[in-house]
């Protein structure tokens, strides 16, 4: 990092609340997870990010960087461990 001040932006998961559509939610099967059901798209828009709902062809949100730019964003996608991987495969299961 170039700037003491900045943060280090991970490349994990750090989901803490997920966006859905209200009209997908009102209509998930049974049994199924609002994220499997999911049909979104996510892009930039002239304003900032937009969150779209491919399934219903509406908004799901609309975020207004307010003109302010360039923001922070780390693009990377993580780099997975070849051992650690095989080990989760050779876990036993559940099922």
């Amino acid at each position: 990092m170039s700037d003491e001040n900045e943060r280090e932006i991970p490349v994990t998961n750090e989901i803490q609340s997920y966006l859905h559509c209200i009209l997908c939610l009102n209509e998930l099967p049974e049994g199924q997870s609002p994220g499997d059901y999911a049909r979104i798209a996510v892009g930039y828009t002239e304003l900032g990010i937009q969150i779209w709902c491919r399934r219903h062809d509406c908004n799901i949100m609309h975020m207004d960087f307010e003109g302010k730019s360039p923001f922070p964003a780390n693009l990377n996608r993580r780099l997975f461990d070849p051992v650690e991987v095989a080990e989760k495969l050779m876990e036993p299961s559940d099922a």
